[in-house]
């Protein structure tokens, strides 16, 4: 995972920092997440695109293999089908790709 590992009073300021808009420009942008009991993630400046999957209490992902630095993880959101103006295109480049996300 990619971030800057801080610790619980970091993490907290950060926070209300975030919240408040004063350090980014969308209220509420905040990515921080806890690795164990003294280690927190803060990847809303220095992460990378995992920090937008959404939080479930029921779902976790796992790894049927080994997972290299750099390696890109990725999933299909089987987004609704769009008219052609309003399709996002997908540069997953997998022999099945569908060209677009929706």
């Amino acid at each position: 995972m990619l971030g800057e590992i801080v610790g619980q009073h970091v993490a907290d300021k950060r926070e209300n920092e975030y919240q408040s808009g004063k350090k980014l420009q969308y209220k509420s942008a905040c990515y921080i997440f806890r690795i164990d009991k003294e280690h927190i993630i803060d990847a809303t400046c220095k992460g990378g695109i995992a920090r937008f999957v959404n939080h479930s209490c029921s779902v976790v992902f796992l790894a049927e293999r080994d997972i290299f630095p750099g390696e890109e993880i990725t999933y299909d959101y089987h987004f609704n089908h769009e008219d052609e103006g309003k399709k996002i295109p997908c540069f997953c480049n997998s022999k099945n790709c569908r060209r677009y996300l929706n």
